[in-house]
């Protein structure tokens, strides 16, 4: 009987050997803000997208006539963010709602057990995408509505190609200021700044997304392939706010066929014509982005709203004013699972351990994304690979490291309910294991709101966004006794 000690800090971490489970929450959304100070000003041409259709960008867009071609240059400043609550819900006036920012630890109502400073997960990420909706303007231009009805007034708003930006580049630090974080104590923030074009007799609403534009496919066979694509979003000429989403790709290895590029056939263990211990699998691949999600606003707006009116900026309002800037905040909406297998051995003598792979029953493939609740709803999972076939997808790889060494295996997904395993492919006889990761069963209490928050019970996680679930085996032997097996022979 496993037992557990469990403590709350913002990101979920369990770690877990032998007899012991160990919990820890820190503000890992925070953490992603080293990414964000990227070089200032908007991309070139050459940085931007392509169209699906081969235009312009402009082709289908409902375009003001020529009086009302006015075009208004706003800077905007995307700044970091992080989120507390059992499942990162944020107030609109920020208050009680933002974690610390990178350097400043992490706090625990129960007694911190470890930190995270949240670099380790930000350290890779090197763009930030803006994609704009439009409209015409509604009811003068006013922004009458409350941030409620903002938020849910959606309708009538189309992809606007023009305001398509990606910003590249290196991580800068902000200077040091004093806001409402760390209780108004002066630290660094990291952003990434740019402009934006309103036209006239427009409105509209602004994402920001951010992410590694250069991760690839850690599966052999597979390494070719960039995570990120054009293919991820689905927008194009005529897409509106409403449909906006992302689909991340899946692999299903073919056993009919040999290692091939995009055909990794090791992972069924194919000697000969069988196929060692699959009867779990849906033997499929994935590897989900780290995704980063705000709305702009305009600055000294306390009520956040998403509506952006080009009224606000045309010249007759603006007199001698500058244009009011846009800001955003992002946030990270995905969960992470790491495991950690330290004094990795081979399985025998004879059957040496050659690979890993991270194992999770329900994967989620795709979600809205017109806001950052949409992290929250997941859908298409991927199906079993046959009507008595398996569940279990791999969502991370890691080569064998060698004997007496750390094999680290991490993976980000959508927050949802799963089992995880990890399957271990060898050289000889039994080819591959597939082994049910385990736990005692924890629930935790959010100190502010005094909710019950689960974690996992009957070896089901509860995996929440911005939340890191960390495993640790001190021994490969803890994961890999009878216990833990999920192969049928």
């Amino acid at each position: 009987m496993q037992k557990s000690r469990f403590s709350i800090c913002k990101i979920s971490s369990i770690k877990m050997n032998a007899i012991r489970m160990n919990t820890i929450r820190i503000g890992m959304a925070a953490g992603f803000c080293f990414l964000l100070a990227l070089a200032a000003g908007c991309s070139s041409d050459a940085d931007l997208p392509p169209y699906p259709d081969g235009s312009n960008g402009d082709a289908g867009m409902n375009q003001p006539s020529e009086n009302e071609d006015e075009i208004t240059t706003v800077p905007f400043t995307i700044t970091l963010g992080g989120l507390s609550g059992s499942d990162g819900n944020a107030k609109q006036d920020g208050r009680n709602t933002r974690v610390a920012p990178p350097g400043a630890g992490s706090s625990s109502s129960s007694g911190t057990i470890g930190e995270d400073y949240g670099y380790a997960e930000t350290d890779n990420v090197n763009a930030v995408r803006l994609i704009a909706f439009r409209r015409r303007v509604q009811n003068n231009g006013e922004n009458t509505a409350t941030y409620d009805a903002a938020v849910n007034d959606i309708q009538g708003f189309e992809y606007d190609p023009t305001n398509d930006k990606v910003i590249n580049g290196k991580p800068t630090l902000e200077n040091g200021k004093e806001d409402d974080y760390l209780s108004g104590k002066p630290h660094k923030h990291y952003v990434v700044k740019g402009t934006f074009g309103i036209s006239r007799g427009y409105e509209y609403r602004i994402i920001a997304l951010a992410y590694n534009s250069q991760e690839k496919s850690p599966y052999p066979q597979y390494q070719a392939n960039q995570v990120i694509t054009n293919d991820m979003l689905n927008i194009k000429r005529g897409t509106t706010f409403q449909e906006f989403k992302a689909t991340f790709a899946s692999y299903l290895v073919d056993g009919d066929k040999t290692d091939t590029p995009n055909n990794w056939l090791d992972y069924l263990k194919k000697i000969g014509l069988l196929l060692y211990h699959v009867d779990c699998l849906s033997r499929q691949l994935i590897t989900v982005p780290q995704l980063f999600y705000g709305t702009l606003y305009q600055k000294g707006d306390d009520t956040q709203n998403p509506i952006i009116s080009s009224a606000d900026y045309q010249k007759e309002n603006l007199g001698n004013n500058t244009p009011t800037p846009l800001v955003g905040t992002l946030y990270r909406g995905m969960a992470e699972v790491e495991v950690h297998i330290t004094h990795a051995a081979h399985y025998s003598s004879i059957a040496q351990t050659q690979w890993y792979c991270l194992l999770a029953d329900t994967v989620l493939t795709q979600m809205p994304l017109t806001s950052y609740d949409g992290f929250k709803q997941g859908s298409v999972p991927i199906k079993k690979y046959s009507e008595k076939g398996g569940s279990y997808t791999a969502i991370a790889y890691a080569k064998f490291p060698g004997e007496g060494k750390e094999v680290v295996l991490k993976a980000f997904v959508l927050p949802g309910k799963t089992h995880l395993a990890v399957r271990i492919g060898l050289k000889a006889l039994p080819f591959a294991h597939n082994y049910q990761i385990k736990a005692k069963d924890m629930m935790s209490s959010e100190a502010a709101t005094g909710v019950i928050v689960v974690d996992g019970v009957s070896n089901l996680f509860y995996l929440r966004r911005n939340h890191k679930y960390v495993f640790t085996y001190d021994k490969q032997k803890t994961l890999t006794d009878s216990r833990h097996l999920l192969d049928k022979d």
